[in-house]
């Protein structure tokens, strides 16, 4: 039986590649939400600090949010496949959001020192 909050990757039956593959892919997924938001905040003519604001606040997604939302959706599914196997497949469902999670704060945290550079120019302040 796998227990969900604890559950590794390989517990649930993926191969440790997988792993590398899905946090590529959610890098490409998040570096290409942040430059949608901020391309859109650029053509609105958002002053810098907002279109910081626009592009943190318009790529980030939860975990929060994400895990109840996965457990609203398939609960019928889950429920079907029984303990063990729903908390098997709740646990694979939910290994692109917790990746994905953590990786969007890295990424933002690396990008901070960019956005307080263009939001001071702007303001006149160095």
């Amino acid at each position: 039986m796998v227990d969900f909050p604890r559950a590794s990757f390989r517990e649930v039956g993926a191969p440790p590649r997988q792993l590398g593959v899905l946090v590529v892919v959610c890098l490409v997924f998040h570096g290409a939400a942040l430059l949608a938001a901020s391309q859109l905040a650029k053509a609105l003519h958002l002053p810098p600090a907002q279109r910081v604001a626009a592009t943190v606040c318009s790529s980030q997604k939860t975990v929060a949010l994400g895990i109840p939302l996965l457990r609203a959706l398939l609960a019928p599914g889950l429920a079907a496949a029984g303990t063990a196997g729903g908390g098997r497949s709740l646990a694979l469902l939910s290994a692109p959001l917790l990746v994905y999670h953590p990786l969007q704060l890295l990424v933002g945290s690396c990008l901070v020192p960019t956005w307080r550079t263009m939001v001071q120019e702007s303001s006149g302040k160095q």
